[in-house]
């Protein structure tokens, strides 16, 4: 190759040396399908058959091939292996001996082979400099066209050096631009060098080809799909997405010099695609930044009426979007659908893009908007993204703020922004979207410090509703335990010497049966989810019981008489007073104690029916033992009895004994109830009732926490059944009271909370303290911040006298730690002058008196 170290072109000047460009582009596989690999060739020459010119070329047996060509020349050009000549055949091989013998004996470079292409072609393909020089120098021209016989578009027709472009090979270019080639031709596709170029991503060539002014005036130049230069330099990029930083580089740098050169930014190709769409749809963030501030235009739409926002959703490209939310000029496409109806969410949630949905999320776009089949984001994202919950924690996190001002300063603040939670512009109800977060896959959202924050306002605002329907349930309990403890308990009370009284209270059931069941039958119909709630059950089921203990004609007779109002009278006590404990369970102040009492019941509930069976099995063996005593007489009295007997009740002192036994087989009978409920006692008194107790308290930080979302998920239920029932009557114009009820509920979008400055009885903050800190902690980790821990007023002198001591005992103990230091400097400076007199001393012991006066100057010193 020393012949080709020295090649200067003529008119552009590629260095041979310069290393290959990684991003190049290989001409597609299809091109060179119908011929033989260089292992097929191999493998043909030792079959049968085969021509000897075939097996002399592959050899190269120079001698035997001149012989056979000297004697008939005229097979140099016709003989043929699967349509290829021999000049073809010892290209593709690569045997530079073989090629030079056929040359020198009259070879035609300009034969085609079985896909329409020269020797040229072929060689360029294999990239094979030396039969590149060896054909040139025997007249092949690199502006011969291929002549594909295949109507494959990837088969157009194109001249080697487009080729060599084509696949970055700077080598092979530069042999082939010795001969001066016609710059301005264009391949089959219409594509110019230039476009080949920059497709390759070959920059020094590319640059060189802008410096001949052919080349540059053809940089506006458009193919066949009507894409420009640059659209070609950003299109070609499928790659890993670990090469995605170094592709967008090397494309960075070549856009630069094309738009350094003058280019288009804004051309579109025939789909209506700019380049700074194509760059968005191929992930290559710094390129499309690069268009932008280069006067690329972001409002530009493709002919299917997809933007720049759909593009980069369709290709997962968080980056991209957050570089053209940060231009400010892309927002209002967030809703715009295409021509296929879908927007940008539409097509982030279909390729399962969750930071693109954040990204969208965080500029504009609203967990409300809904598509064009109906589906709102919120429902979208819980159906189609894998991890929800912490897409949406995100997305809240962005709308918590606090001060940059030290977090015990009085003006240090904390803000929460509800837009994303609120209605958008066409809803009509501000927690149209709480409904939709209230699902059991994402329940947790709701201990996030916005939404718990957001409730506990809502609450605040609506709450004086829910104590007048406690206030109105509580009366009909009062009424209704009155009667059915006067009219079933021991006072045995005779309603027919005082009827008026009766239907006295039964007018009052009906007036309090109107007040809460006209409300709670519109909470039901408007929220069909209610339906799913324990407490629609019991209020069901209580109202059923009371009305039919309190309107049966029954009432009159005598106490002994009343046989199925006796037992339907207590379920009604039992399971009202049961109702009215779980509306206490949506007060925030004790609210979540009473969902940790359910929590538990239910795990309780399955550890004891999974012990069922022991308790089965105990009862029926002292039933059988022990049949002589009444509470053992029979299998629900024995059932009963065991229950009794696991909180520690035995009563063993009426249990029979050996002394009691009048005969051998009654005392045989003792030892065994004995053995027996020593074994009751091991397992199921001491073992199981300590593993249900465990079971309770096991992580009672848990339990607290599972109480706490369980309380928020009831206040939501019972702010979005008010809503509903608000947004009922105010269609129907059920007055204007209704209208100032539905203001009341209202909450700002932006609330600031103080929680430093002074709380009295008549001021406090609004926003639970556990939000508040939750809050701080979030901002505090994504600002880098070391993490205070946050005090409530009530112990500021203590959080105050804490931080004073620990400043104080700090720079005491720096202080000690400076004089330890400068301690350990002067003792090691004295050892020195010690050793220095000593050796003063021994220097002069010949003469006592100048070592005298030595000493002393010295300890002077």
């Amino acid at each position: 190759m020393s012949e080709q170290e020295e090649i200067q072109m003529e008119h552009i000047n590629v260095p041979i040396s310069e290393p290959q460009s990684q991003c190049s582009i290989d001409v597609p596989q299809s091109r060179r399908l119908q011929r033989p690999s260089i292992a097929d060739l191999q493998r043909l020459s030792l079959s049968k058959g085969i021509s000897p010119l075939f097996n002399h070329v592959m050899e190269e047996n120079v001698e035997e091939l001149e012989s056979i060509l000297a004697q008939n020349p005229d097979i140099l050009n016709t003989e043929r292996v699967f349509g290829d000549t021999l000049i073809h055949i010892a290209t593709q091989a690569q045997k530079l001996e073989s090629l030079k013998t056929l040359l020198k004996n009259g070879a035609q470079v300009t034969l085609l082979d079985s896909v329409g292409e020269t020797a040229l072609h072929s060689a360029v393909a294999e990239r094979w400099q030396d039969g590149i020089l060896e054909l040139l120098q025997h007249g092949a021209s690199p502006d011969k066209f291929s002549e594909p016989k295949s109507p494959i578009q990837e088969l157009c027709p194109q001249t080697a050096l487009h080729i060599a472009v084509k696949k970055g090979d700077n080598q092979s270019a530069a042999l082939l631009l010795r001969k001066s080639p016609d710059l301005s031709l264009c391949d089959g596709l219409e594509q110019t060098i230039l476009h080949m170029a920059a497709q390759a991503h070959s920059i020094k060539l590319l640059t060189r080809l802008l410096h001949d002014p052919s080349c540059h005036n053809m940089i506006s130049q458009k193919d066949v799909k009507g894409n420009s230069v640059l659209h070609v330099a950003i299109q070609n990029s499928n790659i890993e997405e670990e090469q995605e930083d170094e592709m967008d580089n090397t494309i960075l740098k070549v856009v630069d010099l094309l738009i350094k050169n003058g280019i288009d930014v804004n051309s579109t190709n025939l789909d209506g695609e700019s380049p700074v769409y194509i760059a968005a749809k191929n992930r290559l963030p710094k390129v499309a930044k690069k268009l932008f501030e280069s006067g690329a235009d972001l409002s530009k739409v493709t002919n299917s009426k997809n933007s720049v926002l759909h593009a980069a959703c369709e290709s997962d490209s968080s980056d991209c979007l957050n570089i053209f939310f940060g231009t400010g000029k892309v927002n209002h496409f967030i809703t715009e659908r295409n021509k296929k109806g879908m927007d940008p969410f539409n097509l982030a949630i279909e390729y399962g893009s969750r930071k693109c949905c954040e990204s969208l999320l965080n500029n504009g776009d609203h967990l409300g908007y809904r598509d064009n089949k109906g589906e709102t984001r919120c429902s979208l994202i819980l159906e189609k993204i894998p991890n929800a919950l912490e897409l949406l924690k995100c997305v809240f996190n962005k709308h918590v703020g606090i001060s940059k001002l030290p977090q015990n300063d009085p003006n240090f603040f904390v803000e929460f922004d509800y837009s994303v939670i609120l209605r958008p512009e066409f809803e009509e109800l501000q927690c149209s979207l709480i409904s939709k977060l209230t699902v059991p896959q994402i329940i947790e959202v709701l201990k996030h410090p916005l939404m718990e924050s957001f409730l506990h306002l809502k609450w605040r605002s609506l709450r004086f509703m829910f104590y007048i329907f406690v206030f109105i349930y509580f009366t009909f309990l009062m009424v209704h335990s009155y009667f059915v403890f006067y009219t079933f308990g021991s006072n045995d009370k005779d309603w027919k010497n005082d009827e008026t009284k009766l239907q006295l209270i039964r007018i009052i059931h009906i007036i309090l049966y109107v007040f809460f069941l006209i409300p709670g039958t519109c909470m039901v119909l408007l929220n069909t989810s209610f339906m799913k709630q324990r407490e629609t059950y019991y209020i069901t089921l209580s109202v059923i019981a009371s009305a039919f203990v309190v309107f049966s004609p029954n009432v009159y007779a005598q106490r002994h008489t009343i046989m199925i109002e006796r037992p339907i009278a207590a379920i009604s006590a039992v399971v009202s007073w049961g109702e009215f404990t779980l509306l206490l369970g949506k007060f925030p102040k004790f609210g979540e104690y009473i969902s940790m009492l359910s929590h538990v019941a239910v795990s309780m509930f399955k550890v004891f029916i999974g012990f069922s069976s022991l308790l089965i099995g105990f009862g029926i063996s002292f039933s059988i033992l022990y049949n002589d005593q009444n509470v053992f007489s029979s299998f629900t009295h024995s059932m009963v009895k065991i229950l009794m007997m696991m909180i520690g009740e035995y009563n063993y002192v009426v249990m029979p004994d050996s002394e009691d036994a009048a005969d051998k087989s009654k005392n045989l009978i003792v030892y065994f109830g004995s053995i027996l409920l020593i074994l009751f006692v091991l397992l199921v008194s001491v073992l199981m009732t300590n593993l249900l107790i465990g079971v309770a308290v096991y992580d009672i930080g848990e339990l607290i926490r599972h109480g706490k979302i369980e309380r928020l998920f009831k206040q939501s239920y019972y702010i979005i059944s008010y809503e509903n029932c608000l947004k009922f009557c105010l269609k129907h114009n059920w007055g204007v009271i209704l209208k100032v009820l539905a203001k009341v509920g209202e909450i700002e979008k932006y609330t600031k909370v103080y929680p430093n400055r002074y709380e009295s009885i008549f001021k406090k903050i609004k926003v639970p303290v556990d939000a508040i800190e939750e809050a701080i902690n979030i901002k505090s980790i994504e600002m880098g911040k070391k993490e205070e821990d946050f005090q409530c007023n009530e112990d500021t002198d203590i959080a105050k006298f804490m931080k004073n001591f620990r400043a104080f005992y700090m720079t005491n103990l720096h202080k000690r730690s400076k004089l330890r230091e400068t301690e350990a400097k002067q003792r090691s400076l004295l050892l020195d002058r010690v050793g220095n007199l000593e050796t003063l001393l021994q220097s002069h012991l010949s003469n006592p008196g100048d070592a005298k006066k030595i000493f002393t100057t010295k300890v002077c010193t």
